[in-house]
């Protein structure tokens, strides 16, 4: 009786590769899902504190590049202080975050919120993700990308969900309780089951690159100081020009400079393979498909529709219906296909809904939307997954963290300078739509250039197969 007990028990125990896997997404999603809700309800901050529209731009963009920035501290941490440690301090500032966002009494309170939240899912992103994958067993690894696109993607659609929610309801400061939450049962979670397998290492020098360190720390201030300054210099188009060219000039100063470091935070060489390279630009373009395509046919319901703001909001859950049939496609086609024909399928999607939407119109009926916006976020899902995919196996196994750190960067920190241009360069629905249709063809044109590369590597391997050991 008592072995029956014991067998019964340990078949009730979680695997250690769901267990990693909630612990990734409850540390990534929130954070995530703060920079696709606040587009939604950035019209209530500004009542809130009565700044400039132009101002608006400040906490989505100071979220966005304190992410970026931290994205290479976090393998760096991971080896001087361990995984857990750092897992529990990134999250304690993004609980901390979170409480500042809350309460904030002025529009300073909520920056600095921003700021904390976006460098705790910065730190703990590139912490998690190869942990994950790792964490599967060989012959399973195909089924680690239902995490990382449910999990992942599915809090970025969720977002939008309680953005909406949040106009509907005419508040915004719950979203930033709700954010906290999550990241104080992140961190409860890791006390019990999050262990350090791999002890830190203080004595071994795995990067020190003071002169990288020194460069971001300079690249975050000057963008403070700029977001900072926004409303005060915004007016004329060509200040974002130069803003979004900055950003853009700083990555190419960062990429020259890292090139001499013996062990550098981000390993520009190694992105510039074609397979790599092509991932990379998938999902910087599926990227701008999203932004021109889901957050902007919400304002084009509101008005073109008349929709009261509880129906808009009960809209925005079907894109949820997308991120799983976007998961499912991707776990069961990735290895048997590759990413170039994965991209493909979900780049084709994309143009499908786009051209629909460019010629969207009160004669279309509204019972299409919920099949349009569930579409679009599934070939946007799939596109996402297949170019971050073949963008970390493009290359030796061995430097899949270096690559995949580098590939997580310039994705993230090109995110603010593309949202502000698309922001300032579209004047009206249609503008947005042709920009989509463009973004969508070229997903389309680039996923065929992953495909002529190859498959590249698998997920998932037979056990037999000796694997090389990755370097966290």
């Amino acid at each position: 009786m008592i072995l029956s007990r014991r067998t019964t028990h340990r078949n009730l125990k979680i695997p250690k590769h769901w267990r990693v896997s909630i612990l990734a997404v409850l540390a990534v999603g929130p954070g995530l899902m703060m920079n696709s809700a606040l587009p939604f309800f950035q019209s209530l901050v500004q009542l809130s504190f009565g700044v400039p529209p132009h101002s608006l731009f400040s906490p989505g963009i100071i979220g966005l590049t304190a992410l970026a920035l931290c994205i290479p501290l976090g393998p760096v941490l991971r080896h001087k202080l361990g995984a857990r440690r750092t897992y529990q301090i990134a999250m304690a500032l993004f609980v901390l975050g979170s409480l500042l966002a809350a309460v904030s009494p002025v529009l300073l309170w909520l920056l600095l919120g921003r700021f904390l939240q976006g460098a705790a899912t910065g730190v703990i992103l590139m912490i998690m993700l190869p942990m994950l994958v790792l964490s599967f067993p060989m012959e399973k690894r195909n089924y680690s990308l239902l995490t990382l696109i449910g999990g992942f993607f599915g809090f970025a659609v969720t977002g939008m969900f309680l953005g909406a929610a949040a106009v509907h309801l005419n508040e915004w400061r719950w979203i930033f309780y709700v954010s906290g939450a999550i990241a104080v049962i992140a961190l409860i979670l890791c006390h019990f089951t999050l262990k350090d397998e791999h002890p830190p290492h203080p004595e071994v020098k795995i990067s020190q690159d003071r002169a990288g360190l020194a460069l971001l720390a300079f690249v975050s201030v000057t963008i403070l100081v700029t977001v900072n300054n926004l409303d005060k210099w915004a007016g004329m188009a060509l200040d974002d020009w130069i803003f979004a060219g900055g950003i853009l000039i700083t990555i190419i100063i960062i990429g020259f400079a890292e090139r001499t470091a013996e062990h550098p935070l981000l390993s520009f060489k190694m992105i510039i393979e074609p397979k790599p390279l092509l991932g990379m630009l998938i999902t910087i373009c599926s990227n701008v498909v999203m932004v021109c395509s889901l957050f902007t046919v919400q304002s084009q319901l509101r008005n073109l529709y008349r929709i009261s703001s509880g129906q808009h909001m009960l809209l925005f859950l079907f894109p949820l219906i997308g991120v799983i049939i976007a998961a499912v496609v991707c776990t069961l086609f990735y290895d048997k296909i590759g990413p170039g024909l994965l991209g493909v399928i979900g780049a084709l999607v994309m143009v499908t809904v786009s051209i629909q939407w460019l010629f969207l119109n009160e004669s279309h009926s509204l019972l299409f939307m919920p099949y349009n916006l569930i579409l679009m976020t599934a070939g946007i899902g799939i596109a996402v997954g297949a170019g971050l995919m073949g963008a970390a196996l493009g290359g030796p196994l061995t430097h899949l963290v270096e690559r995949m750190t580098t590939v997580q960067f310039i994705r993230f920190y090109l995110n603010p300078a593309i949202s502000v241009l698309i922001a300032k360069a579209s004047l009206n629905y249609t503008h947005y739509y042709v920009t989509a249709l463009i973004g969508s063809i070229v997903v389309l044109c680039l996923s065929l250039g992953v495909h002529g590369t190859g498959k590249g590597h698998k997920l998932a391997h037979k056990p037999h197969i000796k694997e090389q050991i990755l370097r966290i």
